[in-house]
């Protein structure tokens, strides 16, 4: 007798089956978006990044260590002048970009430039004092490297400076007025590139407008500071920019300064002075460093730049340079030494591939690794969005770059760069 195995199984109204396709479909789909929520460091070394130097955009694809380069020149469609072959060479044949921002979110690069083409004769230096020089803003689309928009800017004394807005939408730029010392700042609709606004600061203060390269918006947009750590801020308020100084040592409460006493100079006044320095700023919080003398010690503590608020110091048993990483509630201390002064007077810091991860709020060691590919002369370029992995600059001069996972401590050698990037590095996940 056969066996009908069909009239065994459990019948299952049909409502019932279409609950668990949608079930199966949900758990489908949760496991994707988990997927795609897992850190970029478990997904391998994808994205691209972004270094511009002086005279050069490199692109470096970091799952294939596919690297590109673009000279700046020929971006904004121009070409060398057979002068500048020349001995004695016209100024502008050492044209070069000053200022640079990328803007990731949005696809795009904005570099200052001489307004002159490399081989046009520029004024008599007398003149452009008197006068001022003539400046470009170039707006490149990073998708087909091609030119927005340039905006050639009115007299002015020295090369702009440039920054964005927290969205993207405005850029502003900056510099002083021939003949004064007083600043313009015009801010741009990065959309359609008309002027939005023109603010005169007279004050005679050039900090109050002066937007360096490693300066950034604060995301309320009520501040501007800089990223690699500096003794103020610029408030932006009612349309005016004003700088506003903060020592990071006075907000300090006595327990931690006496914590730090070992670390108090004197000088030759006889003042007992803390001679810490800004190194990193990211998220409103700005670290802060002091060695003791003969650099065997180091201590790092954190000011939020809005607030004041101080983090308890940490003091690492050896000689050190630090960045701030994540949110800004860790940082990341490199182990070396710095080395006798060169020819030039450049010490270079030399490291011995020793990375340290510490806990800002509890001073805890987060982990420690040993990396051979690190030692000797090195810095961190710029951080992933998430501030888990850095963009890292190996040598002086023809740079290799690397890629470096702080949760990790994987070392990845991605490309060798012509030049430093000085001016702009940037991820794009």
């Amino acid at each position: 007798m056969r066996t009908n195995m069909r009239s065994n199984l459990p019948v299952v109204p049909t409502e019932r089956r279409w609950a668990i396709v949608f079930l199966a479909l949900g758990m489908l789909t949760c496991t994707l978006l988990l997927a795609r929520q897992q850190p970029a460091g478990s997904r391998g070394s994808r994205g691209t990044l972004y270094l511009v130097g002086y005279r050069h955009l490199s692109r470096l694809d970091l799952g294939s260590n596919l690297a590109k380069e673009w000279k700046l020149l020929t971006l904004a469609g121009l070409e060398d002048s057979p002068d500048c072959s020349y001995n004695h060479v016209p100024m502008s044949c050492d044209w070069s970009a000053s200022e640079a921002r990328l803007d990731l979110r949005n696809q795009r690069l904005y570099f200052v430039t001489p307004a002159e083409a490399p081989g046009d004769e520029p004024e008599s230096e007398e003149e452009m004092h008197e006068n001022g020089r003539l400046y470009s803003v170039w707006a490149i689309d990073l998708d087909d490297m091609k030119v927005l928009k340039r905006l050639n800017l009115p007299l002015r004394n020295e090369s702009p400076t440039i920054i964005l807005s927290p969205d993207g939408k405005q850029l502003l730029v900056s510099a002083r007025i021939p003949g004064s010392m007083n600043t313009v700042v015009d801010t741009f609709d990065t959309a359609t590139f008309a002027k939005i606004s023109t603010i005169e600061d007279s004050s005679g203060d050039v900090v109050n407008t002066f937007f360096s390269t490693t300066s950034y918006f604060v995301s309320s947009g009520k501040l501007i500071l800089h990223d690699r750590g500096a003794y103020y801020r610029i408030r932006v308020e009612s349309g005016k920019f004003k700088r506003e100084d903060v020592d990071p040592r006075t907000q300090l409460p006595p327990s931690e300064l006496k914590k730090l006493s070992g670390f108090v100079e004197t000088a030759q006044d006889g003042q007992r002075l803390l001679l810490a320095v800004p190194v990193s700023s990211r998220n409103e919080k700005t670290l802060v460093s002091v060695a003791n003398k003969g650099d065997k010690r180091t201590a790092f503590w954190t000011v939020d730049m809005e607030t004041g608020t101080t983090s308890p110091a940490v003091i690492a048993d050896y000689s050190a340079k630090a960045n701030l990483i994540g949110s800004g509630n860790g940082f990341v201390a490199f182990e070396g030494q710095v080395s006798k002064a060169e020819g030039n007077g450049y010490a270079p810091f030399v490291q011995t591939g020793r990375v340290v991860v510490y806990d800002v709020k509890s001073g805890a060691v987060v982990r420690e690794f040993n990396k051979p590919e690190l030692k000797g002369e090195g810095s961190v370029l710029c951080l992933s969005p998430d501030g888990s992995r850095a963009a890292y600059a190996r040598g002086h001069e023809g740079l290799d770059v690397l890629t470096l996972d702080f949760r990790t401590g994987n070392v990845k050698r991605v490309a060798t760069l012509t030049e430093h990037p000085e001016l702009a590095c940037g991820f794009a996940e």
